[in-house]
Order: structure tokens, then C-alpha cells, then sequence
């Protein structure tokens, strides 16, 4: 019989949760100090997290079954788990968590921790030496006081709580057969009154760990008699999941390798200049105090190549002759705008995007409509690059708000290279986003055509714009390929699609200029195009013969073979993340000469 009635714990939890214990309060600081990003605890490797206070019921059983009779005898009647994604996270968390227990305001006492694993030996010291290591000085053992002792399995540290009064941490590591793999920390808080006694459990794990422990805890916990077999099932299923933990690492470092790419094609990116438009005045400005020659030869210097391929010395030179306008110009709004927005260009290119950022900021609600369309671009592309895609995007749908007001005054270059810009970004988010990036493409083409003129020595913006409009349609066919048999509108699409791509496949052919990543293009249009012959040619109606369908896949081939060598051989590659385009090309190149083979062994 137990000396504590259900009646009697109902009204202490009552007390301890919600009155003068709070104890919900508590639950939701943790969760809010390791979660909160302005928090020196916030770390991302905490993948989310989940609170819990215990029930009536449960306690009551629970006091039953270890023969207790007060709730506070209870190590978990907060419990708390932290979930990371990938396992070779779980060490930073643990880190964060050790050094958050062991706050240096003296917020909580911990008392034990428990790593139940089979991580190897390695990793273990590597767990242990972070405890130790993060236990700020006015809390470790003073000299002649406290000894430390290790074990096997058990290392225990003396620490001082914030009245000087000795405990003991003491920490296990152990394995448990079921497979079990976790982490558990037990501490009391020590700044409120009525929960000094009160014992707290938080629990790191991955989110795989989590689920095994959950059907394990469901079919096996608080059970009696389980099987022996189920016991080996779960064994076997903790080795299995440890394995595809290790793929999903191995997935992550693959990805990770491949983003780190993509971080270092992102510090070069912002090197489109834009012009300011004719409203402005900037060069009447100039004019005006003698000092048009000067900002000519600046012009001249922030649009050269040396600026774009970020030569320090190129920069540091442009920034000077800025810096010598300014102190020698009268200012004016228009000047300072023109000044700040300079610097802020430059500071992109040094790579302090936050500084720019804040210039671009302190403009938006001072310049007018005019003006603010390139600030909200420059802002949306920085978001961008700071992996902040919804503000990103809000930036960028402002910016095109605002040149649909404007569309007639702002400068033509300028709106081409921001939806090119654009079109360019979207594409880099994922063939999800591809719609949008050809929508904003063909914007960028109708201003190409409207004003021709302007880009009559542009060999460059050509073919970049030819090269991905040909390009976005491919991928579009590409989605309806697999379907094409068995769906009219995929049929239809796919056709549509191609017959575009065809379209600007012809204009790259005619340019005098042709850049790496256009020779892939065309490469592999020609080669969607030796894939479609006999699929585009099967209505039964009007079915050529064998040998004409061949002759045609024949020349395709032949074409994209021919593409596959110039683009081996040319080095002007200037599509957005160089590196893995080039990745992107050697790998088509390689399906291209491999189909070659194949096609020539047929006996074509």
C-alpha cells in the first residue's frame, strides 16, 4: 500500500507546476534558451525540441513501483528532449548543454548524466573531455578539496553549487543490450525556492535514435515477460538503424562537400553594376563642380574586369578614388545616395555583406520610388546569399512591384540584368522554382528585344540569355519526357518546350561569341533532340520510315558530339556556380559519348 494517496499527489504537482513552483515556466525557458537564435545556447544542431511534466497517474504508478513515497524522489518530474538530425551532431548539441547547465549565473545543479550508447571509445573520451572541460572555473574543485576518480564505466567530478555546498556529478557510461543510445542529464534548478529539490531530466538524441526508443519504450516498457526474440528484434533493429544513420551521415558530407562549393561560388556573385537612371542626374552632378573627368575614370575602374574578378587592388583602388570624390563634392540627397550606394557595392565585393546591408536599409524609406527598386534587388540578393530565402523573395517581390510603377523610367540594363539576375537565382533554388525562373527570363528577352540597340556589343548578355532560355525549356521537357507515352499534355508540353528550346538553340549557333556552359547547351539540346526522334515521329498516321528516323537520330548525335569537343576545348565559363557546372557538363558529355558507343555497336 503506498503511504501517498493519488489525491495527495494531484494537489503537490498542482502546487509545483502551475503555483509557486511554476514549474511549466521553467519548462518553457529551457526550451526557449536552447532554441531562441539571439541565445549564446542556440545551437542549430538542435533540431527541435519536446517537454513534458508528468502526470498524476504516472507518478502514482511510478511510486509504486520503486516502493517511493514522495513525488520528489522522482528523477523526471521534468522531462525534456533535445533531437538532433544527424548523429555526428549530437556532440555539439552536447556541448551547448553542458555548457548551459553549467551557466556561470548558477541556474541549475547538475547531478548525474548518463550516456547510454555504442558509440566507440573515441567518441566517449570525446564526451567526457567536453563535461570536463566546459565546467567554468568558480565551480570546479579548489586545490586540497576534491578528488577526482575515474573508472571504466564511471567518472565522477566534485562541483560547487552557489552556496559553496559540495556535490557530486557523477557520470555513467554504459551499454544497454536492448541498443538503447541516448544521453541523459539530471540537475535541479537552484534560483527558485520551491524547486530546489525538484530532479529534471533532458534527453539528447537523433530524431532515428528517438523513434526506435519510442517503439521500443511502446511495446517493451513497464512490460513483464517480454520474448526473448522480441529483445534480439530490437537489437537487430538499433544495428540497423545505427547503419542507416551512417549513410544519412555519409548522404550529409557528400552534400555538404557539394554546398561548400556552392558557398564558395556565392562570394563572387554580385558583380553586375547597376546603372544609375537618367532622372538621377549623377553625372550633371559631376559636371556641375568640375569633377566629370574624375568620375568617368572611377566609372571606368568599379566596371572593369579586375573589379569584377575581385582583385583586391582593384577594389582598394576603386574605393580611394571614391573616397577622394566624395571629400572633394559638394554633397547633396542625390549624393549621398550615390556615395552610399557606391560604397555599398563595394563592400559586397569585400565580402561585408552585413555592412551593405545596413546601408541599403538606411535608404529605403528616404530614396524615392525610382531608387528604391535597386535597393530592394541589391537587399533581396545579399538575403540571398545569407541563405534567408524568404526575405529574399519578399525583397525581390518588392522590387518588382515597384518597376511595374516605374517600368518607363528606370533604365533598360539595369531591368535586364535584374530579371536575368532573377531568373538566374530561382534556377539555383531547384528545379522546383523552375516556372519562375523562366517566366522572369522571357521579362528579361521582351526588354532584350524592345531595346536591341543597347546590346548590339554585348556578346556576352547574348548568350547568356539565348544559353538559359534554351536551357530552362530543356529542363521542362525533361519533366514531361517520362510521362510523354501515356499523357496527351505531356506530349504537348514536352513539344512546346522543345520547339522554344529549338528556337534559342538557333540563335546560339549564329553568335560570333560563345561562352562553356552555351557549348554544353547546345550539346545537349542536340542530344533531347536524338532522344525525341522516333517519340515525336510515332503518330501511326504519318510514321516515316526506319531509315530516315535513324538518319535523323544519326545527325543529332553526330551535332552533339561535335558540341561535346568545343566545350572541352573552350575556357569562358560564366554560368552561375562555375564549378559545378562544369561537374554538370563533363557528366553530359560523358551520357552523350556513351550513347554514341552504344548507338555505333547497333550497328548505326
Amino acid at each position: 500500500m503506498s503511504a501517498i494517496t493519488r489525491e495527495e499527489i494531484e494537489k503537490q504537482i498542482k502546487e509545483l507546476y502551475y503555483e509557486s513552483g511554476n514549474l511549466v515556466g521553467l519548462m518553457r525557458d529551457i526550451d526557449s534558451d536552447l532554441r531562441r537564435e539571439d541565445s549564446e545556447y542556440y545551437n542549430k544542431h538542435i533540431y527541435s525540441m519536446r517537454g513534458r511534466l508528468k502526470s498524476a497517474d504516472s507518478i502514482f504508478l511510478k511510486l509504486k513501483r520503486k516502493e517511493k513515497e514522495d513525488i520528489l524522489d522522482l528523477p523526471d518530474l521534468l522531462g525534456l528532449r533535445a533531437y538532433c538530425l544527424y548523429d555526428e551532431d549530437v556532440i555539439l548539441a552536447h556541448k551547448k548543454i553542458i555548457q548551459y547547465l553549467f551557466n556561470k549565473n548558477k541556474l541549475f545543479l547538475p547531478l548525474e548524466i548518463n550516456i547510454y550508447s555504442s558509440w566507440g571509445p573515441e567518441r566517449i573520451q570525446e564526451f567526457l573531455r567536453i563535461i570536463k572541460s566546459n565546467i567554468p572555473k568558480e565551480l570546479q574543485p579548489g586545490p586540497g578539496r576534491a578528488d577526482t576518480s575515474e573508472s571504466k564505466n564511471t567518472l565522477e567530478i566534485i562541483a560547487y553549487n552557489h552556496n559553496n555546498t559540495r556535490k557530486q556529478l557523477k557520470i555513467n557510461v554504459t551499454g544497454k543490450a536492448s541498443g538503447y543510445k541516448s544521453i541523459h542529464y539530471l540537475f535541479s534548478p537552484t534560483t527558485r525556492e520551491k524547486l530546489n529539490s525538484v530532479l529534471c531530466e533532458l534527453q539528447l538524441r537523433t530524431i532515428i535514435q528517438d523513434v526506435w526508443a519510442e517503439i521500443e519504450h511502446n511495446i517493451s516498457y513497464k512490460k513483464a515477460n517480454i520474448h526473448p526474440h522480441v529483445k534480439k528484434l530490437f537489437n537487430n533493429l538499433s544495428n540497423f538503424l545505427e547503419n542507416a544513420e551512417n549513410q544519412i551521415s555519409t548522404i550529409r558530407e557528400i552534400q555538404s562537400k557539394d554546398h561548400l562549393l556552392h558557398d564558395l561560388s556565392k562570394t563572387t556573385p554580385i558583380y553586375l553594376y547597376l546603372h544609375y537612371d537618367d532622372r538621377i542626374k549623377v553625372e550633371h552632378h559631376f559636371e556641375q563642380q568640375g569633377l566629370l573627368d574624375e568620375y568617368i575614370n572611377y566609372k571606368n575602374t568599379i566596371n572593369s574586369e579586375n573589379v569584377k574578378n575581385k582583385s583586391r587592388e582593384a577594389i582598394a583602388n576603386a574605393e580611394s578614388m571614391l573616397s577622394s570624390l566624395k571629400q572633394r563634392m559638394s554633397q547633396n540627397i542625390t549624393l549621398d545616395y550615390f556615395f552610399d550606394m557606391e560604397l555599398a557595392y563595394i563592400s559586397i565585393l569585400r565580402n561585408k555583406r552585413q555592412d551593405a546591408l545596413n546601408i541599403y536599409k538606411k535608404h529605403l524609406h528616404s530614396a524615392d520610388q525610382l531608387m528604391r527598386y535597386a535597393i530592394y534587388f541589391r537587399k533581396g540578393e545579399i538575403e540571398y546569399l545569407n541563405e534567408r530565402y524568404e526575405d529574399s523573395f519578399d525583397s525581390f517581390d518588392k522590387c518588382e512591384r515597384i518597376i511595374e510603377s516605374i517600368k518607363n523610367e528606370a533604365h533598360p540594363i539595369n531591368l535586364f540584368n535584374v530579371y536575368q539576375r532573377l531568373a538566374n537565382i530561382y534556377w539555383s533554388l531547384g528545379e522546383e522554382y523552375i516556372d519562375i525562373a523562366l517566366k522572369k527570363q522571357h521579362i528579361a528577352f521582351d526588354i532584350f528585344k524592345r531595346h536591341n540597340d543597347l546590346f548590339d556589343n554585348n556578346d556576352v548578355a547574348k548568350s547568356s540569355l539565348y544559353n538559359n532560355l534554351c536551357w530552362y525549356h530543356l529542363v521542362k521537357c525533361n519533366k514531361y519526357y517520362d510521362s510523354f507515352d501515356h499523357k496527351t499534355e505531356s506530349k504537348d508540353a514536352f513539344t512546346e518546350n522543345l520547339q522554344q528550346a529549338e528556337f534559342f538553340y538557333n540563335l546560339i549557333i549564329n553568335l560570333p561569341f560563345k561562352q562553356q556552359n552555351t557549348t554544353h547547351t547546345a550539346a545537349w539540346f542536340c542530344y533531347t533532340k536524338f532522344l525525341s526522334v522516333e517519340k515525336l515521329n510515332s503518330d501511326y498516321f504519318s510514321q516515316p520510315s526506319e531509315e530516315s528516323v535513324i538518319s535523323e537520330k544519326k545527325k543529332w548525335l553526330e551535332d552533339a558530339i561535335e558540341w561535346c569537343k568545343e566545350t572541352l576545348e573552350n575556357k569562358d565559363n560564366y554560368g552561375l556556380i562555375p564549378v559545378k557546372s562544369r561537374e554538370l557538363q563533363m557528366d553530359h558529355i560523358q551520357t552523350i559519348l556513351q550513347e554514341a558507343k552504344t548507338f555505333e555497336q547497333s550497328g548505326y
